[in-house]
C-alpha cells in the first residue's frame, strides 16, 4: 500500500503516512511500521466517575468521621492515563453543584503519565481539585490543613498534560477525549562519523515506539541490528 492510501474496515478508517525524518534515516535493511490506533472516548465515562464518587460518599457515611469546625471530608480518585483530566474535573464538580448535602466537601484527582519534550520522558504527576462551596469557608478557618504533595520521583503539577499526534512534518493535534493505542519498531541506518566509526542511535521517542539501530560493521555487507534496553510501553504498573 502506497503512502498517502486511505481504507476503510467497516465503521473503521485508516490512512498510510510516511515515517518522521525525525527518527532519522530510514533503514532498508528491516522494515519499519507505527500502528496508531485512535477512538472517541466511550459516553459513559462522566456515569463512571460518578459511580466512584457515590461509592466512596457511601463509605464515608457508614464508616467516615462527621464534617465539622476543624475537619472535613475529601475524596481522592485516581484517573487513568488515558482518562481526560480536564473533563474528569468538570465533572467531579458538576456532581458537587448537584449534590450539596453530600458528605464531602472536595475531590482530589490524581494522574501519572509518562511526558516527553523533546528526547527526555519523565513522569509527571498531575493533581486538580473540585470544591464543593463549604470547602471555601472551611478552608480560611483551617489553613494550615492544606496537604502537601511530594513524590519520590518525578515532576508534580496542576497542569494537565497534553495527549497528542505528531505528524511526520511535526504538526502536533491534540487528542483529548480520545482513546489511544500506539506501537512500533523503526530502523534507522548508523551514523558514520569522520574518523570511520559509526554512531548506532537507540531510544524511545514515542509511546510504544522503539527506535533501533542497523550498522554495518562487516566488509562483506552483513548488518548488525542495535537495539535498547527500554520499557516495552509507558504503561505506570505501580502508580
Amino acid at each position: 500500500m502506497l503512502t498517502g492510501a486511505s481504507f476503510s474496515i467497516g465503521t473503521w478508517k485508516g490512512w498510510v503516512r510516511g515515517l518522521s525524518e525525525n527518527f532519522g534515516t530510514i533503514s532498508t535493511a528491516q522494515p519499519s511500521l507505527v500502528l496508531c490506533v485512535l477512538s472517541r472516548q466511550h459516553q459513559n465515562e462522566e456515569r463512571n466517575l460518578s459511580a466512584k464518587i457515590e461509592d466512596a460518599c457511601l463509605n464515608l457515611t457508614r464508616h467516615g468521621p462527621t464534617s465539622g469546625l476543624n475537619s472535613t471530608n475529601a475524596i481522592y480518585i485516581h484517573l487513568d492515563q488515558d482518562a481526560s483530566m480536564v473533563d474528569c474535573e468538570a465533572w467531579a464538580q458538576k456532581w458537587l453543584d448537584e449534590h450539596p448535602d453530600a458528605p464531602v466537601a472536595s475531590i482530589l484527582l490524581y494522574q501519572a503519565v509518562v511526558v516527553r519534550d523533546d528526547d527526555l520522558s519523565r513522569i509527571y504527576h498531575g493533581f486538580r481539585q473540585a470544591n464543593a462551596t463549604q470547602f471555601g469557608p472551611w478552608l480560611q478557618r483551617n489553613g494550615d490543613a492544606v496537604p502537601a504533595l511530594t513524590v519520590p520521583i518525578g515532576i508534580v503539577g496542576t497542569e494537565p498534560a497534553v495527549l497528542a499526534a505528531e505528524s511526520p512534518d511535526g504538526h502536533r493535534l491534540p487528542l483529548s477525549g480520545a482513546y489511544v493505542f500506539q506501537a512500533g519498531n523503526v530502523y534507522v541506518d548508523a551514523v558514520a562519523t569522520k574518523s570511520g566509526t559509526q554512531v548506532a542511535p537507540v531510544g524511545h521517542p514515542r509511546a510504544g515506539v522503539h527506535v533501533h539501530s542497523v550498522m554495518e560493521p562487516h566488509s562483506d555487507g552483513r548488518k548488525l541490528v542495535v537495539s535498547g534496553m527500554l520499557p516495552p510501553s509507558d504503561d505506570l504498573l505501580i502508580l
